[in-house]
């Protein structure tokens, strides 16, 4: 492998540095690996004490309740992106469909959602294959990072992807001009230094590569991100709701198995000792037809309450309630609803917050999806046109009555019939036929149909 110039040896220590950083105190990659355990179920249990944690560590680990899927999976579903639409007029869904089908994103894309609100960030990169068929390839934020112009805001100067394969370090750094390819000159298990790392090539890829498209084609989907921060996982404020949802379950396991049952006892007993262990005998053992005799006349027996359990279940409800908070996922996700299931109207009330969220990351995506199928189109020497990505309506659906009586309660108030129609999901052909359906009923059978671009012709006159 060659040496690396002084400007390859400041790119791949930038690369580096970026991948291994810290986000606040903590480190990046560890701070993704706390979101994906606690994703995965894998959480912190807090004891009070390590000989608590020694005890019943394992035994509770199980019966925690992972509500850290939530968040990331409601998200996820309501992002459904169902087209792409040229802002200027051109005719732009045949092309952006085949993309869309060949790279089976109807299946990637939620995939790429789901990455995204779990770890905040994450990537696609883009390039043709051997039929120059451009390919969509999505990638996790632990391997990728991008560097901003430094004006222009949202435009991305460099990127850089690491990975290992084959148990050498791999680094590809991508530039409007250049794409250049590095590879560890060693095996090693751990990330190595950027002195470690040498130009790579083989017989089909060179290791330096002209950029044709003059832009980087690495593209980050950032979950609810400020300028110029980092994007936010959806899961950063909802592991102290989790870690008191499950210190409250492991605190009423533990009480219903030692305290909650009624603890008997006798008074004026003398208790035998065992003459071989010298420890005390215990004579009386519960049970169907089991009586508990005592010989002494004045002695009695006696139950202890048992105790309460409602602190406890208090305890629990307060941690659900925060994580509704800090969600926005409305609490009969959280199976907090005491009426029964909520009626059509109250769901959408109640999932407005949510709704909310879900169209804001509909315009942050989809921004980014529309420069993603623009660079596609690009590959293929298509025009290059703006485009807008269109999705699912992630508003909570009505039932059957009560949407029609919104509908109805709008055209009272005067709303457009056809308005009113569209808003029931019937197609402009459809509605239409209503109308003409509709004329036809009011003047006959013999009311003379006609489209919109004929002159009226009365029955009867010859035209």
């Amino acid at each position: 492998m060659a040496q690396l110039t002084r400007q390859q040896a400041e790119e791949v220590k930038w690369a580096l540095d970026s991948l291994q950083g810290t986000v606040g105190t903590v480190s990046r990659s560890n701070l993704l690996q706390t979101y994906a355990n606690y994703y995965n179920g894998d959480h912190s249990l807090l004891f009070a004490t390590p000989k608590f944690l020694e005890t019943f560590g394992d035994t509770f680990r199980a019966n925690t309740e992972n509500l850290c899927r939530l968040p990331v999976d409601i998200l996820a579903d309501l992002l459904q992106v169902t087209g792409f639409a040229a802002l200027t007029g051109e005719d732009v869904e045949a092309d952006t469909q085949e993309i869309w089908r060949r790279n089976r994103m109807a299946e990637r894309a939620g995939q790429v959602h789901k990455n995204t609100g779990l770890f905040g960030d994450s990537y696609v990169i883009v390039w043709p294959d051997e039929e120059d068929f451009p390919v969509i390839y999505p990638n996790l934020p632990g391997n990728v990072v991008v560097r901003y112009h430094g004006e222009q805001l949202g435009y991305i100067v460099q990127a850089a992807k690491y990975w290992v394969e084959d148990g050498f370090a791999r680094l590809t750094i991508y530039t409007p001009e250049l794409i250049t390819r590095y590879r560890s000159r060693n095996k090693a298990a751990t990330a190595p230094g950027a002195g470690s790392f040498g130009l790579y090539e083989t017989d089909s890829v060179p290791a330096e590569q002209v950029n044709p498209y003059d832009k980087v084609p690495v593209f980050r989907f950032a979950n609810n991100a400020g300028i110029g921060s980092s994007g936010e996982s959806e899961l950063r404020d909802c592991i102290a709701p989790q870690d008191r949802l499950n210190k409250g379950l492991c605190d009423l396991l533990l009480a219903s198995e030692y305290s909650a049952y009624p603890q008997r006892y006798a008074l004026g007993y003398e208790v035998k000792i065992d003459p071989v262990t010298g420890l005390k005998i215990n004579p009386f053992k519960s049970g169907p037809e089991r009586m508990w005799i005592n010989e002494n006349a004045a002695g009695t027996f006696g139950q202890l309450p048992q105790s309460d359990l409602n602190g406890y279940m208090t305890m629990i409800a307060d941690a659900r309630m925060a994580f509704s908070r800090v969600t926005g996922i409305p609490p009969h996700y959280l199976g907090m609803d005491t009426g029964g299931w909520p009626s059509g109207e109250a769901l959408k009330t109640s999932s407005d917050r949510l709704t909310k969220k879900a169209l804001d990351r509909q315009i942050s995506y989809g921004n980014t999806w529309a420069d993603v199928l623009r660079f596609c189109l690009q590959i293929q020497n298509k025009p290059d046109v703006e485009m807008e990505t269109l999705w699912t309506d992630p508003t909570p659906r009505l039932s059957e009555i009560d949407s029609w009586n919104a509908a109805l309660l709008e055209q009272q108030a005067g709303g457009l019939k056809s308005r009113t129609l569209q808003s029931r999901g019937y197609s402009a052909a459809e509605i239409e036929e209503a109308k003409a359906a509709s004329l036809a009923s009011q003047f006959g059978d013999g009311f003379p149909m006609r489209s919109a671009d004929d002159e009226p012709v009365a029955e009867g006159v010859e035209a």
